[in-house]
C-alpha cells in the first residue's frame, strides 16, 4: 500500500469515525495523526503525520486545539477503589 492508498483508508475511517459519533453531513478538511509505536529494541516511538499538501499553519493549529476537541472518558469510580 502507497502513501495515497494509506491517507485515503484513514480519511474513510475518520469519516465513519465522525458518522459513529454523530456527526453525518461533515466534511473532512484536514487530519493529523499522532500514533506511538514501540519499535523492535522494545522502546517507545511517537510519528506524526498530516494530510499530504496541508500548510504548516494549519498542522500547528490542529495541535494547538486537539485538547479542545478531545473527550476523555470518566473512569467508573468503583473500577479506582479497587
Amino acid at each position: 500500500m502507497d502513501r495515497e492508498d494509506a491517507e485515503r483508508a484513514l480519511e474513510s475511517a475518520l469519516a465513519a469515525l465522525e458518522r459513529a459519533n454523530e456527526g453525518d453531513g461533515m466534511l473532512l478538511t484536514g487530519w493529523i495523526v499522532i500514533a506511538e509505536f514501540i519499535d523492535a529494541d522494545g522502546a517507545p516511538v511517537l510519528s506524526g503525520y498530516a494530510r499530504t499538501g496541508m500548510p504548516y499553519w494549519r498542522i500547528d493549529g490542529l495541535i494547538e486545539n486537539a485538547n479542545d476537541a478531545l473527550c476523555y472518558a470518566e473512569e467508573d469510580a468503583d473500577e479506582e477503589l479497587d
